[in-house]
């Protein structure tokens, strides 16, 4: 039986994860509205395509891994270095992360980011995922 973690923060309503996490979903929320964002989309933009579905003439993208050409509603903005490195953050600074690196590596520029269709953003983010758990292991 595992013992729970201490409710420390909010006045005993968080744990320490918890507000974390807090934390990383305001910065995710607020990443949305940075501008080099928008610039990595519309430089990925390649004319117009037909949606299957309505037959209508809808802006295509060019997907950077599979070269697909996708409808623009079909694809996300994806860090080229992921934001949680691989090997993970050293443990330290607040809450356990260095939150400088962790800023540096979310608002990047434009050069830094990527479109990929959604599939294969799935398949990237699974690996980096698969990569941090088998560094945990470690």
């Amino acid at each position: 039986m595992s013992k729970r973690k201490p409710r420390t923060r909010a006045g005993g309503k968080l744990t320490e994860a918890g507000l974390r996490g807090r934390i990383i979903s305001a910065l995710r929320r607020l990443s949305k509205y940075w501008e080099p964002k928008n610039i990595a989309k519309r430089s990925a933009r390649e004319g117009r395509i037909k949606n299957p579905v309505t037959d209508r003439l809808v802006m295509g993208t060019r997907c950077a891994l599979c070269n697909g050409h996708i409808m623009e509603k079909d694809s996300v903005v994806d860090h080229i270095n992921p934001v949680v490195p691989t090997k993970g953050f050293d443990k330290g600074g607040f809450l356990g992360y260095d939150w400088n690196v962790y800023l540096e590596n979310m608002f990047v520029e434009a050069d830094g980011l990527q479109v990929l269709c959604k599939p294969c953003h799935q398949i990237k983010t699974n690996k980096e995922r698969a990569d941090r758990d088998e560094r945990k292991k470690m």
